[in-house]
């Protein structure tokens, strides 16, 4: 069975910058939460200033308030590095500082074997809010200006609207890019890519660690997550869900406790398969015997936790580690001092180990430095780690009415309140760590002091083989097109789904060209036209959420619910619930959705904190206003921007819920989280359902990816990519369109179907990543996607001349597309030999990209171009590119010494007849380097009548006709004509003669 090793430590905690802080403060019983003030929140807003429909009722929590970041000494020069948000600068740390403790960071060779995972929590960060925020409050300046108030000046003539520092990608794409940035800056040549699973995304992180090695794919994992959110805003947030205590009281496991704090910070650990660390000599901080993940599925609420829930991810830890509850001597609870949710977790706890007849020492460390979300279960392992090696158990502090579970078996007994020694007993140290997040992520993990190093005895054992997956459902939602039949009708007419800016999309800051576009460079006679998401519409009975809440309902959360629910129906499963159940029946599928940061996001804190804003500009202009007209314009001014939002329409803000809501409504209890890398997302939340299916008990996975780049916000910061021309290396195509949406698919280890349609099967796919060069950001260049194509090539046992189809990223920017297009010619190429004989000169493969119809979704690009893939592969047709006549000039030489082409229309797909697949490729180029190449295929047709897919394809209808001579095959014409006249479906008639054929 494989162990792991966890060879480095770092953290960055509310009055600890290191292990050994931490440590003394935990031994000390030292409480580092305290009262936020100015140098927390900004300066206090007037009373007669706050928002009356939401307040922040509790500024306690552990925050982060003597760290300065050095970005000295970093792979990227330190003035990239220094404008950056803090989430940078605290993963940049804690990583280095796991590198350093590990003994690796001066190792190229192993760092270009070393995967970076980081649990983010998806929301705005102080720096995004600084880019967001002024937007909107310049609209609202300039409509009160229109109103009557030229008074208002605003900023000052010519200033922009947002510093020039600030204005980086990175700091408003702040889901994924913090993995991006520090795996470049560290020089990591393996997977890098941040996930939200909310405060159990520590301990995903270290499960998906452990399965790249398990994999063989890395020799090196950092795992382990941030927390950095904007303090008004979390604040906000949770106050607006009652999560925090009326009273400020909050202690886990204390019947007084009326709530959580939240807290900041950042840590990491270092991991290696158990066998090389011992190999290597490392010196190992704890072996990881078993991590178990799961999901509540329905429940009552999403943020109401379901005992049995938690009691799944603790058998699934037990089963995978191979040993018996009763050997653990403490376990580190989530406990973060919730009435519930201590109450639930004291009762799964008694019912679990008290089944297996010892329930042991218990404990939590967030009376320590309060609730750090995505960090929590970093920080319950280090404690626990720590006290193994100390062989020490510090205490759980504050706590004057322990909770106890209603057998008695969890309460003042087993709760260490004072510090205590490690119990004694035979075989080495062992322990447990639990996190349970919001919307019912649940995460449990064992581990074994080093001593159980020495007494491992490893088997023979090689890489387990992340297997191929068969794609059996499919979701779409592209700009316009709504729905796979909308997307497929486009990509086989070659029609694209580009258009205005759709009313209210911009929430009418399209109408203020005079005023903030001009300031946020976007100034021009019209706003660009794009494949715009123009809303969605979702049954609010169907999908729970009462009416009402709709109205500021995020519409990202909303766009992957729906793809999901059409991939899952289409996959042949079912919501149906059972007679006399709540809900459907259980299915341990998983649910990975790719996202990234929503800018609307933002409005909130924009609306929170107007009034107090307007008070400053009526002020600086010397306009004399009472209190009750400057209320009542504030309030409308708030109104404008966002209206007054509720708990459901809270939580469709918070990344990790979109894929728990998916998991939530049908009853799914697989592991459930969102991953997020920029245009590596779907090849990244492809890579994970691998990963999760080699473990047999998950019968199949939904991925899906979500992204809205068609945002206000988004073009502040990429105004030059905006163009009327984006076809797929074309000549005079530069730049790319908007465009947005979201896909889904779901798969299922390849051959287990079990009678589902496969669309198509995923065979390989590899990730690559560039290197940083004289202190620049990595920029992806010909040479590694060369590499990770011909990678995915090898793992896919094929040649690339059996490839007749590559879907490229396609950027739009030249550099990009050169190096894109370069690595591609130089892979599938004309003399590229054969797996079963020699070249074939006179060979092409097609060459397209989604791009070209749908535009630059962002992180759903990726998924957009592999369903564009999936249905050309199933439904036997090469997709055109309409309007295409010659490549780019600059571009001409690539493809003359190459098997490519770019096909004007859709046409068959000829498939070479001594092959029983045919193949396709799908290149994606993400952030920071990074790039991904995925092989498909789809079994060929020859011999047999396919049962086609008839009222979902496309273009003209053929109807195969035979006969045993000339005559009967005349009469038979104009028999079908007839029919055809006489108004028969002509799909129905061409399925009816296919099947009259000979042999059919």
């Amino acid at each position: 069975m494989s162990k792991y090793a966890i060879v480095g430590l770092s953290c960055l905690f509310p009055g600890a910058r290191t292990p050994a802080e931490f440590w003394q403060n935990l031994r000390s019983g030292a409480d580092a939460r305290r009262e936020g003030g100015d140098e927390i929140f900004g300066a206090t807003p007037r009373d007669a200033d706050l928002d009356p429909q939401h307040r922040i009722y509790c500024r306690r929590g552990g925050f982060i308030t003597d760290f300065e970041f050095d970005p000295t000494g970093y792979r990227l020069d330190a003035e990239q590095l220094a404008p950056l948000d803090r989430i940078f600068h605290w993963s940049l740390y804690t990583a280095r500082e796991a590198l350093r403790d590990s003994g690796y960071e001066a190792r190229p060779e192993t760092l270009d074997r070393t995967a970076l995972i980081l649990g983010n929590y998806s929301f705005p960060t102080p720096t995004s809010a600084r880019i967001s925020v002024p937007l909107a409050r310049e609209a609202v300046l300039e409509g009160l200006r229109r109103a009557g108030l030229p008074e208002l000046a605003g900023l000052p003539e010519g200033a922009p609207l947002v510093d020039a520092e600030l204005l980086r990608g990175e700091n408003l794409r702040v889901s994924g890019s913090p993995a991006a940035v520090t795996a470049a800056a560290l020089g990591l040549g393996g997977p890098r890519y941040a996930l939200d699973a909310a405060c159990s995304s520590a301990l995903y992180a270290l499960k998906l660690a452990c399965a790249h090695l398990a994999a063989g794919q890395v020799d090196l994992v950092l795992a382990g997550g941030v927390c950095a959110p904007d303090p008004t805003l979390i604040h906000l947030s949770f106050s607006d869900l009652h999560a925090y205590p009326e009273s400020g009281f909050s202690q886990p496991f204390d019947n007084r406790s009326e709530g959580i704090l939240t807290g900041q910070g950042a840590g990491m650990v270092a991991v290696k398969r158990l066998a090389d660390a011992l190999r290597d000599g490392d010196r190992i901080h704890a072996v990881i015997d078993g991590i178990g993940l799961s999901n509540d599925g329905s429940g009552r609420h999403l943020l109401v936790p379901q005992g049995g829930g938690q009691l799944t991810s603790y058998e699934l830890a037990y089963a995978e580690a191979g040993v018996d509850p009763a050997t653990i001597d403490y376990l580190e609870c989530h406990a973060t001092g919730t009435p519930l949710g201590d109450a639930t977790e004291a009762e799964s706890v008694a019912d679990f180990f008290g089944r297996h007849g010892k329930v042991p020492l218990i404990g939590s460390v967030k009376g320590n430095i309060g609730h750090l979300l995505t960090v929590a279960g970093l920080s319950s392992m280090l404690k626990v780690i720590l006290a193994m090696d100390d062989g020490h158990i510090p205490p759980t502090i504050g706590v004057g009415q322990p909770v106890r579970s209603a057998d008695g078996r969890v309460g003042e007994d087993v709760l260490v309140r004072e510090g205590r020694p490690w119990p004694e007993g035979v075989g080495p140290l062992r322990a447990a760590v639990s996190a349970f997040g919001f919307g019912g992520t649940n995460a449990h993990v064992v581990l074994s002091a080093p001593e159980a190093a020495e007494l491992w005895e490893p088997g023979e054992e090689s890489p387990a083989e992340p297997p191929a997956l068969d794609i059996v459902g499919l979701g779409a939602h592209f700009g316009p097109l709504d729905g796979v039949d909308a997307l497929e009708q486009a990509v086989h007419s070659g029609a694209d789904a580009f258009g205005p800016l759709p009313e209210r999309r911009w929430r009418g800051l399209e109408q203020t060209r005079g005023g903030t576009l001009d300031r946020a460079g976007l100034a021009g006679e019209s706003v660009p036209h794009g494949a715009y998401v123009d809303g969605v519409d979702i049954d609010p009975v169907d999908h729970k959420i009462p009416p009402a809440d709709l109205r500021t309902y995020n519409l990202q959360h909303a766009l992957a619910t729906k793809v999901a629910d059409e991939a899952l129906r289409d996959a042949g499963y079912s919501r149906a619930v059972p007679k006399g159940a709540s809900a459907p029946e259980p299915r341990r599928i998983a649910v990975v959705v790719a996202m990234e940061l929503e800018p609307y996001t933002h409005a909130r804190l924009t609306r929170y904190t107007l009034s107090g804003f307007l008070r400053e500009q009526f002020e600086a202009a010397g306009v004399e206003l009472t209190e009750e007209q400057l209320a009542a314009i504030a309030a409308v001014g708030r109104d404008a921007v966002v209206p007054p939002i509720v708990a459901n329409e809270v939580l469709s803000y918070i990344g990790n819920v979109m894929a728990s809501r998916i998991s939530s409504l049908w009853n799914l209890t697989g592991p459930s989280f969102t991953v997020s890398a920029e245009g590596s997302g779907t090849a990244e939340a492809l890579e994970a359902a691998r990963l999760l299916l080699m473990d047999p008990g998950i019968e199949a996975v939904l991925i899906g990816a979500v992204d809205l780049t068609g945002s206000a916000e988004h073009l502040l910061l990429h105004p030059d990519a905006v163009s009327e021309a984006g076809l797929t290396f074309a000549e005079g195509a530069r730049g790319v369109r908007i465009g947005e949406g979201a896909g889904a698919v779901v798969v299922t280890r390849s051959g287990e179907a079990a009678g589902r349609r496969v669309y198509a099967r995923l065979d390989a796919l590899a990730v690559g990543a560039a290197q940083a060069q004289d202190g620049a950001a990595p920029r992806t260049d010909a040479d590694t996607l060369a590499a990770t194509a011909e990678a995915a090539l090898t793992a896919a046992g094929i040649s690339a001349a059996e490839v007749g189809y590559v879907e490229a990223h396609a950027a739009g920017t030249a550099d990009e597309d050169r190096a894109e297009l370069t690595a591609l010619a130089r892979v599938y190429r004309t003399d590229a030999p054969a797996a079963d004989g020699p070249a074939d000169p006179s060979r092409v493969v097609a060459l397209g990209s989604a791009k070209a119809q749908l535009g630059d979704a962002g992180c759903a690009s990726g998924m957009a171009g592999l369903i564009r893939t999936v249905l050309c592969l199933h439904g036997g047709y090469l997709p055109g590119t309409t309007g295409w006549q010659r490549p780019d000039p600059e571009f001409t030489a690539g493809f003359a010494d190459s098997a490519l082409y770019v096909p004007d229309t859709s046409r068959p797909w000829l498939r070479d007849s001594r092959r029983a697949r045919r193949y396709a490729a799908v290149s994606m180029v993400g952030a920071q380097g990074g790039c991904a190449h995925l092989v498909l295929s789809a079994d060929g047709t020859r011999g047999r009548v396919v049962d086609g897919d008839w009222q979902r394809a496309r273009g003209p209808v053929l109807l195969a006709l035979s006969a045993p001579d000339l005559d009967g095959l005349l009469a038979s014409v104009e028999r079908h004509r007839g029919l055809l006249d006489d108004g028969a479906d002509p799909w129905a008639l061409a399925r009816a003669a296919a099947r009259e054929l000979p042999g059919a």
